[in-house]
């Protein structure tokens, strides 16, 4: 399930359900035989990597950036691109959640949006963040499942759906932030986007929106009806506007 070794450690807390539910072991935090330790707290869920330098990735929706980010106000390119600095209160999907940043920024500015997460681990640590943001005035929920088969299922279609594909690799390495470098460890890569973006397309009312860096070419070689970009990535907008 995993590219890399994972176990399950708790302080002050019982994590042998945590293990069943990911079907994996239960380790003392300190247990070097594994490459990461997902470490349960009263207070919260965490992600760390053994080894010297550990890291540890948590998601935060009360982290300073993202409350930067909240209070920018419209202006971000990702309001612009989905539509809600025109149309308020869109029904979003965004089918590709990860570390929920983007989704919870949409939330922020007045959409109602629905994160699809397939794998277990980061839908958990999704999960453990909604519980410590305690907003009633945000809408966001999360739904564990493959976003393909959720999609395809779907009958009340959503006005937007939002794709953010982990970026393809540079010919030429680079550095990446310490939540992409995360991913890439721990999951498999998805050879499903073009699959995903064709369905996204039968299943949106308005448009959906593609992130992408902007060194990459399309989503499937598929061009947008327009795109929005900014010094490192842009968004690339299909518009589908189905009754």
């Amino acid at each position: 399930m995993f590219k890399s070794s994972i176990a399950v450690a708790g302080i002050d807390i019982d994590v042998s359900d945590l293990a069943q539910t990911l079907s994996l072991p239960i380790a003392d935090p300190d247990n070097m035989q594994y490459d990461f330790i997902l470490l349960k707290t009263p207070d919260d869920l965490s992600l760390i990597k053994q080894g010297k330098p550990k890291s540890t990735l948590k998601i935060d929706f009360t982290s300073g950036e993202l409350q930067y980010r909240r209070h920018k106000g419209g202006s971000e390119l990702l309001i612009k691109a989905i539509g809600l600095n025109k149309q308020p209160g869109l029904q979003i999907i965004d089918a590709t959640a990860g570390l929920g940043r983007d989704a919870f920024i949409m939330a922020c500015h007045g959409a109602h949006v629905l994160m699809l997460e397939k794998n277990p681990l980061i839908a958990l640590l999704l999960q453990d963040a909604l519980m410590r943001l305690n907003e009633e005035a945000i809408s966001l929920g999360l739904i564990q499942e493959d976003s393909i088969n959720y999609l395809s299922h779907l009958n009340d279609l959503p006005d937007v759906i939002y794709l953010d594909p982990m970026f393809p690799e540079r010919q030429k390495s680079a550095l990446v932030k310490k939540e992409m470098q995360f991913l890439q460890q721990i999951l498999f890569e998805d050879d499903q986007t073009e699959q995903l973006l064709q369905t996204a397309l039968k299943k949106s009312k308005n448009r959906v929106v593609v992130k992408r860096p902007n060194y990459a070419g399309y989503l499937g070689n598929k061009e947008p009806s327009y795109s929005l970009k900014s010094k490192a990535n842009r968004f690339d907008v299909y518009i589908t506007e189905r009754k």
